[in-house]
């Protein structure tokens, strides 16, 4: 898969917004947007390598966010749709050929961070989209409480920690607490795709933005099925449930 690959990737290769089309000897040709503002505009590419899933998917008239790799720009590095709401499945996270997941620093930012990549893959949303997998960046945002337990932090006022709460809310990482350790990831892994959870996740000019829960049609006929009983308790007997059943979690803002 694409995000696996010893792939050459080098910070002046093209990137941008783009389009996509079919040219003969199994190639695609990409084109950049001419308001592009990484430097490539209106400049195109033929490539003859990509990830898994995207052709014959890529239908005319779309437009993407595009990476490409290789000295010559020959390859598709990364593809993303640009905007709107999709609903998927947890991959894995981003990590190096035989190694386990790790938090990367990227010293480079202006505002140097710890993040993480989670992989995810497209079922439901643009049809020309669905199959493809798209990488959410997430701050790694993780610490010690006094328990020993995993809690969440916030470094500063531009830190996007709600972003990463999120991601563990939707995918049932933080169910239950979770002792700390230096590398949270194979550990969350594990969890995440022990539960299988479907999660929505919006799309913002090629980047993952927010997460939300997906909740099945099945379950929603279950819980109008148990509402329309006639045993339905009275207001301050169901507050008391309610106040009895709520969980207390450890996880800090």
């Amino acid at each position: 898969m694409a995000w696996k690959r010893e792939a050459s990737v080098y910070s002046d290769n093209p990137e941008g917004i783009a389009t996509i089309s079919l040219l003969s000897g199994k190639r695609l040709k990409v084109t950049y947007k001419d308001d592009n503002t990484k430097g490539f505009a209106g400049k195109s590419y033929n490539v003859s390598k990509w990830p898994e899933g995207i052709l014959p998917k890529l239908l005319p008239g779309y437009e993407w966010s595009v990476k490409l790799c290789g000295k010559d720009g020959d390859e598709i590095f990364s593809i993303s749709p640009l905007n709107g709401y999709f609903e998927g499945d947890f991959v894995e996270f981003s990590h190096k050929v035989g190694e386990e997941p790790a938090q990367k620093f990227m010293e480079n930012w202006k505002y140097p961070d710890f993040v993480f990549f989670a992989i995810l893959k497209i079922t439901k949303g643009l049809p020309a989209a669905v199959g493809m997998c798209v990488t959410a960046m997430l701050p790694y945002r993780f610490d010690v409480d006094e328990d020993g337990n995993t809690k969440y932090t916030k470094v500063s006022d531009r830190s996007n920690t709600q972003k990463t709460i999120e991601f563990m809310n939707v995918t049932g990482a933080d169910d239950t607490s979770l002792v700390f350790v230096d590398n949270l990831l194979p550990t969350i892994q594990k969890r995440i795709l022990k539960n299988g959870r479907k999660l929505g996740f919006l799309m913002k000019n090629g980047y993952v933005d927010s997460f939300t829960e997906v909740y099945s049609a099945n379950a929603a006929d279950d819980e109008e099925d148990e509402w329309d009983t006639e045993d339905v308790p009275e207001k301050e007997e169901v507050l008391v449930v309610e106040e009895e059943t709520q969980k207390e979690l450890d996880w800090d803002n």
